[in-house]
């Protein structure tokens, strides 16, 4: 792609963006799981990419393989290049959204009355007990995670 081409896209690009703090959210089509989708024309032939993937590889180049970007953010509309970071499917993985209790690897159990935490690993769920405080659940699967995993980047985004 020459450089005019990779400016018409840019403006494209931006043209179909809104703010929402620090996010810069695309607001044309999205695909089924909420990334931003665009048709671009590479080598003659239309595809549909996801446009936080364009603009990385426009401004920082291509994406190795065997590597993804994650949205520290946790909103995949976003293409705001602060929140997106290369990362293995593993990492990616790591740093899933906390949307269920506000905080990662809690959640409330009202058989119990007590917020539970479980952190998966590698396909194994690890219990790491019940708690009254949630802030305190909290905790717990923070340093869960950090025994656990070999990136904890959403944590170190995260207020202790």
């Amino acid at each position: 792609m020459d450089e005019t081409e990779a400016g018409l896209l840019r403006a494209k690009i931006v043209e179909n963006t809104r703010l929402d703090g620090q996010c810069l959210i695309w607001t044309g089509g999205l695909s089924e799981k909420g990334y931003g989708r665009l048709d671009v024309t590479l080598d003659g032939k239309v595809r549909n990419r996801r446009v936080h993937r364009i603009i990385w590889e426009l401004q920082r180049g291509p994406i190795p393989d065997g590597m993804v970007l994650d949205h520290t953010c946790y909103n995949r509309a976003c293409w705001n290049l602060h929140h997106l970071h290369l990362v293995t499917v593993k990492q990616n993985n790591e740093n899933r959204d906390p949307a269920t209790s506000r905080y990662r690897g809690t959640s409330w159990n009202s058989a119990v009355g007590k917020w539970k935490v479980s952190v998966k690993h590698h396909g194994i769920a690890y219990h790491g007990g019940y708690f009254d405080d949630r802030d305190e659940a909290a905790r717990v699967a923070r340093e869960m995670r950090a025994r656990l995993f070999s990136n904890s980047l959403g944590d170190a985004l995260l207020p202790a």
